[in-house]
């Protein structure tokens, strides 16, 4: 029986480019989708951004320009990331 990961490898070798990499950036960016989506009050993934300062600039700028997620749930998240940084700041 063919597993879901080889029926979307065989699916992206018939694109071109590498496959793999095309499956890597759809799993990332379902990923941060989900991110925005789901976990935007959730305290402990607040928590672990917040400490991490947000997500790295790739990834931030991946969500930021292909519109991943909400644009209200990524507003919010760096907004309390930005609030807490300055915080810290300022101590």
């Amino acid at each position: 029986m063919t597993s879901a990961t080889a029926f979307n490898l065989i699916e992206a070798c018939r694109e071109p480019g590498c496959p793999v990499c095309r499956l890597e950036q759809r799993s990332v960016q379902r990923y941060l989708e989900n991110q925005f989506y789901e976990n935007v009050n959730n305290p402990d993934f607040r928590d672990h951004l917040r400490r991490s300062l947000g997500f790295c600039k790739e990834h931030a700028w991946l969500a930021a320009n292909a519109h991943l997620g909400d644009a209200l749930g990524f507003a919010l998240i760096y907004r309390d990331v930005i609030r807490n940084t300055m915080e810290r700041l300022d101590k």
